[in-house]
């Protein structure tokens, strides 16, 4: 993390997907979902997936990906060399996912001292990131099921920026009357990742956000008019739901 994060500038977030998955399990509501929902959800939002397989619940991992072509293409992945076996249990998935990865050939083989082989993934992950992807793109109001995952979380992330401090159902009402139909486990699952990336704040219940990062996603031309509506919104919370704001404080 600490190697790509030095290489780039903050329009490319770098998350952990296992600091997802606690922020995660802290919604109450969500307790029994099926964690390969969660890691699907993720691998779908993301330019680029980073794996070191080393245990057989990585491993099984790979496995699950390596099924998914249009994750397979995103996938890097780094193996020690003790790793690279012969069972096909460990490269079957790798070799599947060299076939269809936009970063191949793969894997990256760790030495002795894996830390000298990081500059060479970073520079492989941001150099595809930077090619492939432009930083903009136009935004079109459509309804909620009609964007992309990493569109959604965009938003989410558009949102939470603008209100700079946002109740849950708040946030779940307002996407409901600007882009219809939602699934609430979709955009807590994304929540997550925005709370693992230090974007956004969240309160231990989970049920209050709060912008921690002022750089959006999305661009807004208007500088004047956004600050009148932040500004509106706080003025609204400090009238009607102090509270959420106390509680934020105290965090």
């Amino acid at each position: 993390m600490e190697h790509v994060r030095a290489s780039i500038d903050e329009k490319i977030v770098c998350v952990r997907a296992e600091a997802a998955v606690t922020e995660f399990s802290r919604q109450l509501e969500e307790r029994g979902i099926n964690i390969s929902e969660f890691e699907k959800t993720i691998a779908e939002t993301v330019d680029s997936i980073l794996i070191f397989p080393e245990s057989p619940g990585s491993f099984a991992e790979l496995g699950y990906f390596s099924a998914d072509i249009s994750i397979a293409k995103k996938i890097l992945v780094a193996v020690k060399q003790q790793h690279q076996s012969g069972s096909f249990l460990m490269l079957g998935p790798i070799r599947l996912i060299s076939k269809n990865s936009i970063f191949g050939p793969i894997p990256i083989a760790l030495g002795q001292i894996p830390e000298t082989q990081m500059q060479v993934i970073s520079e492989r992950l941001i150099g595809e990131s930077k090619r492939k992807r432009p930083y903009k793109r136009r935004f079109e109001l459509k309804k909620w099921k009609d964007y992309s995952r990493q569109e959604t979380l965009c938003i989410l992330d558009e949102i939470v920026d603008l209100a700079e401090v946002i109740t849950e159902p708040d946030l779940l009402q307002l996407v409901l009357d600007i882009f219809g139909y939602y699934d609430a486990t979709q955009i807590r699952l994304q929540l997550a990742l925005l709370t693992a990336t230090d974007r956004v704040l969240r309160n231990d219940f989970g049920d209050i956000f709060a912008r921690k990062r002022s750089n959006g996603l999305i661009g807004i031309s208007n500088k004047m008019e956004r600050l009148a509506l932040c500004a509106k919104w706080h003025e609204f919370y400090q009238v009607h739901m102090p509270e959420a704001l106390e509680e934020l404080a105290r965090l």
